[in-house]
């Protein structure tokens, strides 16, 4: 075609200025601008009578088609009130074969949302919760138009699924109570025990935080519920899996005896840790005590000693007096060997070891006894109030996480990385205090945090997940794998077998699908043999949840293909000029041309 068109436009110059030569040498020159003019518009119009002349129309589609698709939850009344504003009948459609107050309004049942990509429509106005990740994947590139309902009771929910034995269980999630003028109780429960709860108040979208310290181990469901009055309006599980704690062992170095290193020790021989309890009676002269472990040697701080321990804690006075080249092992060990240090502030130690400039220390303007209010900064967990004479706290920086403070914000514990490990600095010198009073909650919870946040993490040789969150029996989870293993893994869910691919960018993960029947916990087998497991929800459980998922999904889907809707409607194409035109406008020129050359005879 192309050729074509340079054939035809070299013919036509060639002609034009065959034609032109002979009209500048006619002997008769009056009118020659005309002449010249009806040459160059003769032969321009020939050649476009040869040529295809297109240009490009914009028309406007005046009857636009739509469908409406009707999810759970949607309105009937906001329903009814979009189909009067429109003129035609509108087909309605519906996914969800359960769905009894859509036959109210004669939709027809559709096995998949795949039937809307192959229809052309130009509008689909869904109404309700919307759809999945899986059915807006079917629509493709298909124009919503998105009528959302709204969603009501636990919106969202969170919690860890899988903690350590001793750890806290916290559960977060957000309420909206739309109901007036009765307030909502949000109850965590378990073993038929209430364990923790919330009142809500009427129309109010509040965020709420339970929490609980599970005292077994292995596997376990608790409940969130909420109730009005005598009434249980929502009820949901919460899986979680309770594992015995890693054993961790702990190397103490004390300057001296005294009640808070002695608590301590005992708490921690109790925990099960693997204890080392090395207490100065002189210059280069120890006491010694092993809980849980074998005897060691101990007189001198080496990086084959400090390789046996995982945590260290140590008197700053302690730390003082040590040997520089002790101290820079200590020192060299944090950084390179994943391992954690708690240092216990002392005001009478000389401040020079190299932590001191992270950690600076600043008191309070009297010397007086305080009753101090404790939280753990990172929960709203409160500890009972410490009596603490003349309290020192720590002056935060950048590159720190405070971990405990009260409630002018003061500092009493802090955290920084360091190297490969971690450093935690202590001013609170009778957490024991705690234990003596009754309150052995507190004291656990304290220690047991500082120990969590200071102990090395391991790196597992193989991890397993699942997605979504809250996967549900009937609908497809995704298995994910983590492993640098060579080989093609191969992935076991209740005795079924998960071929896995893998991901082109991130080679070390696999994943595939599963179609979990049963609702419960879910058994798999790892890639060395041992079971791991994870839980699979009924379909009215978190329903609420569910149908925020599927709000916001749909709303995202809006926002991305209605852009497309505007050229579905005025759509532009190229249309081929009237050849007719040319032709009036060729026979014109020639009739000129005839005409003038007749007259001047």
């Amino acid at each position: 075609m192309t050729n074509w068109i340079y054939i035809v436009v070299g013919l036509s110059f060639l002609l034009l200025a065959f034609l032109l030569w002979k009209e500048i040498n006619r002997l008769n020159k009056s009118g020659l601008i005309w002449r010249i003019l009806a040459t160059l518009f003769a032969v321009t119009s020939f050649a476009c009578l040869v040529l295809p002349i297109t240009y490009n129309k914009t028309t406007r589609v005046d009857s636009v088609k739509e469908a409406v698709l009707l999810t759970e939850g949607f309105n009937s009344d906001s329903l009814n009130a979009f189909l009067r504003t429109k003129q035609k009948t509108i087909p309605v459609f519906t996914l969800d074969g359960k769905l009894l107050s859509a036959r109210k309004h004669n939709a027809t049942f559709l096995a998949d949302a795949g039937f809307f990509s192959k229809d052309n429509l130009h509008a689909l106005h869904v109404f309700g919760y919307g759809l999945n990740n899986e059915e807006l994947k079917e629509l493709c590139k298909q124009s919503l138009v998105f009528h959302p309902s709204t969603e009501r009771g636990i919106t969202s929910i969170s919690w860890q699924d899988k903690i350590k034995s001793g750890d806290k269980l916290l559960v977060q999630g957000s309420y909206n109570n739309t109901s007036s003028p009765s307030s909502k109780k949000i109850a965590l429960t378990g073993f038929n025990t209430t364990l923790d709860s919330i009142n809500i108040p009427a129309s109010k979208i509040q965020h709420f935080q339970l929490t609980t310290t599970p005292k077994h181990a292995g596997r376990s469901v608790f409940f969130i519920s909420v109730t009005n009055d005598e009434d249980t309006l929502e009820k949901g599980p919460v899986p979680v899996q309770v594992e015995p704690a890693a054993p961790v062992s702990v190397l103490i170095l004390a300057s001296s005896p005294d009640f808070e290193n002695k608590f301590l020790k005992n708490w921690l021989a109790q925990k099960g840790y693997e204890v080392v309890v090395r207490t100065a009676i002189s210059k280069n002269k120890f006491y010694k005590e092993y809980l849980n472990t074998n005897t060691i040697h101990v007189d001198r701080i080496t990086s084959t000693l400090l390789d046996k321990f995982d945590i260290l804690i140590a008197d700053e006075s302690e730390l003082a007096t040590i040997s520089k080249p002790e101290l820079a092992t200590i020192q060299s060990h944090i950084i390179r060997n994943n391992k954690g240090l708690i240092v216990r502030a002392d005001s009478t130690a000389a401040r020079s070891a190299f932590y001191a400039a992270t950690f600076p220390l600043a008191s309070s303007n009297t010397t007086h006894v305080e009753q101090i209010s404790l939280h753990i900064f990172d929960s709203s967990t409160k500890l009972q109030p410490l009596t603490i004479e003349s309290p020192v706290f720590i002056r935060a920086k950048n590159g720190t996480q405070p971990l405990v403070t009260d409630k002018q914000n003061r500092v009493f514990v802090n955290s920084t990385l360091y190297g490969s490990g971690k450093i935690i600095f202590i001013t609170l010198s009778n957490t024991f205090s705690w234990a003596l009073a009754g309150n052995q909650n507190d004291y656990d919870h304290l220690w047991s945090e500082l120990l969590n946040k200071a102990a090395g993490k391991k790196v597992e040789e193989e991890t397993w997940s699942t997605s979504p969150t809250l996967p549900r029996v009937n609908e497809p989870v995704k298995i994910i794998l983590q492993t640098n293993s060579v080989g093609v893994p191969q992935a076991q869910v209740e005795g079924a077998a998960v071929y896995l691919k893998n991901n082109f960018n991130l080679p070390f993960k696999w994943s595939g699908t599963f179609w979990p029947v049963k609702e419960g916990w879910q058994a798999g087998i790892q890639l060395n043999g041992n079971t791991y497991y994870w839980y699979a929800y009924g379909n009215d459980d978190w329903k609420n949840v569910h149908a925020t998922n599927k709000i916001e999904s749909t709303s995202r889907q809006q926002s991305l293909v209605n852009t497309t809707e505007d050229k579905k409607i005025s759509t532009t194409q190229k249309v081929e000029f009237p050849k007719i035109y040319f032709f009036l406008l060729l026979l014109f020129c020639c009739g000129y041309l005839w005409l003038e050359s007749k007259l001047q005879q």
